[in-house]
């Protein structure tokens, strides 16, 4: 783990850009002056980032952060690079609608096999708060087959195509509420995937057969409001895990609930056997959890190491703190974020 990293942040005022080297952070520079949620970019030719802009498309750096365009217009909410070919990249709207770019974003076009998924399915595509449209939170492109691609919907359940998204299937079943926050899938079985809702973490062997519940031992699990489960990565597999290794961050029921006076109650997990069993991570982390870690990312360098970073409700601030054993101790950064939501790492 010898790189030195950028770090991009996605938060609730605009985009930072950090350079770390030897475990100091130096802030390269502040952009886009709006809310900026997802983000993604080019892995093997680092410097090439997109990050949505709340209202405002997507906007694309060539020269690691320096120099920023608009590239997309609408209000883009999510966006994945093909890993298979990177200049094939892929915007979520709100509303639900997807869009395809060839060109490493120069022009777009509109994967409008999503809008012939059938009625009752599009009537689930809504939000609790106005304008009370649905929007696309999470877009994953299959690592083994660029034609498989699954959507997260918040709210409005999973999505999954076969053929590049010239047809579409729901794939919800199994799962109550349909806020949808990410999805990932198990790297020893074929077609098993793992999912994070607004109302519990869940698994499947098959999501055309249903989601089951796999929130076993965590916190809130059997009482209202529920575990707020959002971001989660996947682990390499060692000797203690009996099945792949999880870590997960959410809070205490949705966000509605955060202006108890102990806010979001944050909590940040672990699984080693593939979900079937939790426990709480919480040695260099915050003793009053009242922020949530919105975003966790593995270094690409370091798959054991991770950043977690935290958004703030409602003072508008936010933390980073870093592990480079996979969870067991954390360290807080010493610097100044604002409230975060989201991250991208390249090893420059």
């Amino acid at each position: 783990m010898t790189g030195r990293l950028h770090v991009y942040l996605g938060s609730t005022t605009g985009l930072e850009v950090w350079n770390v080297a030897a475990g100091s952070w130096a802030r390269q520079g502040s952009f886009l002056d709006a809310p900026v949620g997802g983000l993604a970019g080019w892995r093997d030719r680092p410097g090439t980032v997109f990050a949505c802009v709340r209202g405002d498309g997507v906007h694309r750096t060539t020269d690691a952060g320096v120099r920023w365009e608009k590239v997309f217009n609408g209000d883009a909410r999510s966006v994945a690079v093909d890993p298979h070919q990177q200049d094939v990249v892929y915007v979520g709207t709100e509303p639900v609608h997807l869009y395809r770019s060839d060109d490493a974003g120069d022009s777009w076009s509109e994967v409008d096999g999503l809008q012939r998924i059938p009625e009752e399915v599009k009537k689930q595509w809504w939000f609790p708060q106005p304008p009370h449209e649905g929007h696309v939170l999470k877009i994953l492109v299959d690592d083994d087959d660029p034609r498989i691609l699954y959507l997260c919907l918040e709210h409005g359940g999973v999505v999954r195509s076969f053929d590049h998204g010239e047809t579409w299937e729901d794939v919800s079943a199994g799962i109550p509420y349909l806020d949808i926050h990410n999805i990932a899938p198990h790297p020893d079985r074929p077609g098993a995937y793992f999912i994070a809702t607004a109302r519990g973490f869940f698994r499947t062997d098959d999501p055309a057969q249903g989601w089951t519940p796999a929130d076993s031992g965590m916190p809130w699990a059997d009482s209202p409001p529920q575990n707020y489960s959002h971001d989660f990565v996947l682990l390499p597999k060692t000797e203690r895990s009996s099945d792949v290794s999880l870590i997960v961050a959410g809070a205490n029921g949705s966000p509605g609930h955060w202006r108890r006076p102990s806010q979001a109650e944050g909590v940040i997990l672990r699984s080693d056997d593939g979900a079937k069993s939790w426990h709480e991570l919480t040695t260099g982390l915050p003793t009053l959890p009242q922020r949530m870690a919105w975003s966790l990312v593995q270094r690409p360098d370091d798959p054991d190491s991770l950043l977690a970073a935290y958004g703030d409700y409602p003072d508008g601030t936010g933390e980073v703190y870093t592990t480079q054993d996979r969870g067991d101790s954390w360290d807080r950064v010493s610097a100044s974020f604002p409230s975060i939501r989201s991250i991208w790492l390249e090893v420059a």
